[in-house]
């Protein structure tokens, strides 16, 4: 008997920014996004995680946010073939091989 073998699920890569006024707020999403996402500006953040993950981030950034006086969440996929296409110029907020694009 042939056993169906599961795909890993596959990994998509993110960047997330938001403009949070206040201080206790923004300092708690900070807090969070870098548990698993690397820091590029002060309020963009870059991550390679799975579908599943950022539907749970999406929440957990509502969850966060509730209370804030009309913040701004920003979450754009961004596909190998647009990620290879990205142009920066300057150095991340946070050095890690794997955040700088290309």
């Amino acid at each position: 008997m042939k056993h169906l073998s599961r795909n890993p699920p596959r990994v998509q890569h993110y960047i997330i920014c938001y403009d949070i006024t206040e201080d206790r707020i923004r300092r708690k999403v900070v807090k969070y996004l870098e548990g698993f996402a690397w820091r590029i500006q002060y309020s963009v953040f870059r991550c390679d995680i799975t579908e599943r993950h950022m539907a749970q981030v999406k929440l957990d950034l509502l969850q966060l946010t509730q209370a804030a006086d009309h913040p701004l969440l920003l979450i754009t996929p961004l596909c190998a073939n647009c990620f290879a296409k990205v142009w920066q110029v300057g150095r991340c907020k946070e050095e890690n091989p794997a955040a700088v694009l290309a």
